[in-house]
């Protein structure tokens, strides 16, 4: 990440003029960071900022100064984390920067995760198809019942396809875990070549954690970390008993400090290698209600720059070394 998040701030304001500048922000940013948010609406205008007002509020007066003309909805909320550049000076053209970290001060010091891809126009437009969606989902809905009714209808009109390629995009919320999908396919021929990391803030999925001890049972090399979040303590529960013997550690918070955040899964079965990365936690919210991103990357060096990311996380929380490529 270039710099810190005030450095990323007013390199956008600088250049605002320049370009067709647009921002979602989920309310939870806004709480907590309603001054810098201020100047990108001084500066871009309301047209250009979207605020998901989805999760409760965080600071009512400013909010109600900032956001009267705005509708607001109750449930689920955007955990997107994304930047998209049509453009970029020296780089290339559909640029995609996917992120596990959300701009702040206090991420900035955690263990997450930036992945780049350009030149890529298909994977760019499934990312600015999923950005109209969520501006979509978040303008037009008023009330809880009605926005059970537009989620419906972004799934029906944008989840329906199945990617297909090097890099396949899957937006959130949806109908079926991707991951869970191709976790049940490698359950089916796991061994002893059979690898499966897991790297999850949040990892509540009972099903996935299943997948963990049927994997491990088949004499796969599964390796989890956790943060130390009580969502978790299910995972923690069940991995910790000895009929299931599934290798993990959880890395405690501090303060907001040293916090891992990362969402990535990594897979390596029958000779392929395969990123599971984006902002989607393994969870049941992450799955049906919030705005999120699955991005499936079959490549030997995503795979093994992440690996190594995992890696050197493991090494630090037990000591023990690990399998490397």
């Amino acid at each position: 990440m270039p710099g810190n998040p005030s450095e990323i701030t007013r390199t956008f304001l600088a250049n605002a003029s320049r370009a067709d500048t647009q921002f979602i922000f989920d309310n939870y940013s806004f709480g907590f960071h309603s001054g810098t948010i201020q100047s990108f609406i001084n500066r871009l205008g309301n047209k250009n900022i979207i605020i998901d007002n989805r999760i409760g509020p965080n600071d009512p007066e400013v909010r109600k100064q900032l956001l009267s003309s705005k509708k607001t909805t109750k449930t689920g909320y955007m955990h997107d984390k994304f930047f998209l550049f049509s453009e970029l000076k020296g780089i290339g053209r559909n640029v995609v920067l996917q992120m596990s970290a959300n701009i702040n001060d206090t991420q900035y010091y955690q263990f997450n995760s930036l992945i780049g891809f350009c030149e890529n126009e298909t994977l760019y437009n499934q990312y600015l198809e999923h950005w109209n969606a969520v501006k979509y989902s978040i303008e037009c809905r008023t009330d809880e019942e009605d926005e059970a009714e537009v989620r419906q209808e972004i799934i029906r009109k944008y989840r329906k396809k199945e990617p297909t390629g090097k890099f396949k995009f899957y937006g959130f919320p949806r109908h079926g875990c991707p991951i869970e999908r191709e976790l049940n396919e490698v359950i089916k021929t796991a061994d002893a070549n059979t690898h499966v990391e897991v790297c999850m803030s949040f990892f509540s999925r009972h099903r996935v954690h299943r997948q963990m001890t049927k994997l491990k049972a088949k004499g796969a090399n599964v390796r989890i970390i956790m943060s130390d979040e009580r969502v978790n303590e299910a995972a923690a529960e069940l991995f910790s008993k000895s009929e299931s013997q599934v290798p993990f550690t959880i890395i405690r918070n501090d303060d907001w400090k040293n916090r891992m955040h990362h969402k990535f899964v990594l897979i390596e079965h029958q000779g392929k290698r395969a990123a599971w990365i984006g902002s989607y936690n393994i969870t049941r919210p992450g799955l049906r209600l919030n705005d999120e991103i699955a991005v499936r990357v079959e490549d030997d060096a995503v795979h093994k720059a992440f690996k190594t990311e995992f890696s050197v996380m493991w090494i630090r929380q037990t000591g023990e070394a690990m399998w490397f490529l």
